[in-house]
């Protein structure tokens, strides 16, 4: 885990502990570089989540974002008190940390790339949420919904990289509301 993810997750953590309508239990890693589990767990009556970050600034892009693809897949518990697997309750999230606002237009080319396999991933393995971190503050949108946007997500083949990036900036401004962690 980098230094920039153990950022991230710590802005999240306030996030939630910020919450005004919920009560929500944080439980973050005790031991981030030998812990198998996921690296933040949020809880509240009938609601879990268990969300793997990731930070996006320089480096490879492509094997950091493999990381999340895979994070559902892992035969990784939850943890629970009651010993089970995983609860009913249970939701997986990613959480994004981005440095650059160029990253949206390489995150939407993937996503719209392989939409279906995308789609298995709300429907089959319950990736529920989204948490974007930029400059200690969070947006947060529903999977289902982040694909649902990438249908107005539509640059022509011979676009320019600058065309596509000024389109996927359109679409996060519209529907992404950062809000500020104190």
């Amino acid at each position: 885990m980098t230094n920039s993810e153990r950022t991230d997750i710590k802005i999240l953590e306030q996030y939630f502990k910020n919450s005004k309508n919920a009560d929500w239990v944080v439980t973050p890693l005790k031991h981030p570089t030998s812990e198998t589990g996921w690296d933040l767990k949020a809880e509240r009556p009938n609601q879990v989540l268990l969300i793997e970050a990731k930070h996006f600034g320089k480096g490879s892009h492509s094997s950091k974002f493999a990381g999340l693809l895979a994070s559902p897949l892992l035969n990784r518990p939850e943890k629970s008190k009651s010993g089970k697997y995983r609860t009913w309750s249970t939701a997986l999230c990613w959480a994004i940390g981005i440095d650059k606002k160029s990253f949206y237009q390489w995150l939407f080319d993937c996503l719209k790339r392989n939409f279906k396999f995308y789609r298995l991933y709300v429907t089959e393995l319950k990736v529920k949420y989204i948490y974007f971190v930029e400059d200690k503050k969070v947006a947060k949108i529903s999977f289902e919904k982040l694909l649902k946007l990438l249908q107005n997500y539509n640059p022509p083949n011979n676009a320019k990289l600058k065309e596509k990036r000024n389109k996927a900036e359109e679409i996060v401004q519209k529907y992404l509301k950062f809000k500020p962690v104190i």
